[in-house]
């Protein structure tokens, strides 16, 4: 995960808005186990656009890492409203995530 991020970080610096740049850094910290930089950086995807599917997933596994089952319901239904019909492999993740939250 080090090695992504030395290469995630500076590329974010040069491409603030990327949202899907955005998104694999927050995941990539939340993966890391920084999960202050993930929550940052997830806030960030969130203020750029309120609806992004990713801020959204990743906002809920972070509640979710938390120990925050309902806000982590709350936000990975929303990222799976936002998700295309045609994203058929992210919201069968999003289902799967979303399962497991609910257990």
């Amino acid at each position: 995960a080090q090695a992504a991020l030395s290469i995630l970080v500076p590329l974010a610096k040069q491409a603030p808005d990327d949202y899907a740049l955005n998104y694999t850094l927050a995941r990539t910290y939340r993966l890391a186990g920084n999960f202050a930089a993930a929550e940052q950086q997830t806030q960030w995807l969130l203020d750029l656009r309120p609806t992004y599917p990713g801020g959204l997933w990743e906002a809920g596994l972070l509640r979710a890492q938390f120990n925050d089952p309902h806000g982590a319901l709350e936000m990975l239904t929303a990222a799976f409203r936002a998700t295309p019909a045609v994203r058929l492999d992210d919201r069968l993740a999003l289902l799967a995530d979303l399962a497991q939250v609910h257990d």
